[in-house]
């Protein structure tokens, strides 16, 4: 184990995979290797030639510079890398990983800190994760190069100088699985990304306040795993979702309607709550808009409990 940020151990995690596989290019940056590119900052061009790349047997992984201009490569990630294994009958893989810084900073503005996690999680033939730790961020890296499909690994940019213990070696964390970042009775909260280091914070406020709380990270966004969630429902019979991304049109209005639709909803003792980003663009100096307030997360928490 060591000591990283999330920054510095994907990198080391990117290098050593290019170390590892001949097949493997990067696009984005250069480094000493040889089988990185450093690319124009031209979206489009670098993730065509991405699945190009991917589909003439090579592996690839793509470096976006933003989200927000991801927006320029949506035809060509919809309508042909998400597509093509499909309508080959699967005998057409996508070997793609595509790194997109995702999400808030303070300092960037409204066009350069937007989240758009839910406007992938919307399309089948994709797989999506969303890693909160350095491990995660590593073990998550290591799981997606296995794949032979398209891969959109969102890096939110408010995680980038956190540190955590590292494991060594190649590393992985199951893909499809969700994670149980702590166990509890009384309320279910599924959470990820910088939410989900504001939930952890109160764990020992709520603890001293008797309320025990289990925490699901989901890990990958989607295909997601619901069971999970459904088991942790079924045993605390109340739920609150808390995510940085916008609340209209996010992902935790999917897990609540997957919930309500299911078994576990006949257990729910309490309403579920929603805690998301504000739908208001982001602002260059302040957070309206952007980090989730743990004012915000206490109060759907004694809600839900029964204590407001």
């Amino acid at each position: 184990m060591k000591i990283q940020t999330f920054r510095k151990a994907l990198d080391e995690a990117r290098q050593r995979a290019l170390q590892n596989d001949p097949d493997l290019i990067l696009l984005g940056e250069k480094t000493e290797n040889p089988q990185s590119y450093a690319t124009p900052l031209s979206e489009a061009t670098i993730v065509g030639t991405g699945i190009g790349l991917a589909l003439s047997g090579l592996k690839a992984i793509v470096q976006v510079s933003s989200s927000d201009l991801s927006l320029l490569t949506l035809e060509m990630l919809f309508n042909h890398a998400a597509k093509y294994n499909f309508l080959s009958g699967g005998k057409t893989p996508v070997p793609l990983i595509l790194e997109i810084p995702n999400g808030y900073r303070r300092g960037l503005g409204p066009v350069a800190s937007q989240n758009f996690e839910s406007l992938f999680t919307g399309l089948a033939g994709l797989t999506v994760v969303s890693p909160t730790t350095p491990a995660q961020a590593v073990g998550l890296f290591n799981s997606a190069l296995e794949l032979e499909e398209p891969v959109v690994f969102l890096e939110n940019r408010a995680l980038f100088d956190t540190a955590g213990a590292v494991p060594s070696g190649d590393y992985t964390e199951r893909l499809y699985r969700a994670k149980i970042e702590q166990e509890g009775s009384d309320l279910t909260i599924v959470s990820w990304g910088p939410a989900l280091l504001q939930v952890k914070s109160l764990t020992g406020l709520l603890e001293r306040e008797g309320i025990s709380v289990e925490i699901i990270n989901p890990l990958t966004l989607y295909p997601m795993d619901l069971k999970t969630i459904f088991d942790s429902v079924i045993k605390t019979s109340r739920l609150v979702i808390v995510h940085d991304g916008a609340k209209v049109g996010g992902i935790g209005a999917d897990i609540a309607a997957a919930v309500i639709e299911s078994p576990c909803f006949d257990y729910l003792d309490a309403p579920i709550l929603r805690v998301g980003g504000a739908d208001t663009p982001t602002y260059f100096n302040d957070e309206a808009g952007g980090e989730i307030g743990k004012k915000e997360i206490l109060k759907a928490i004694y809600e839900v409990i029964g204590l407001s």
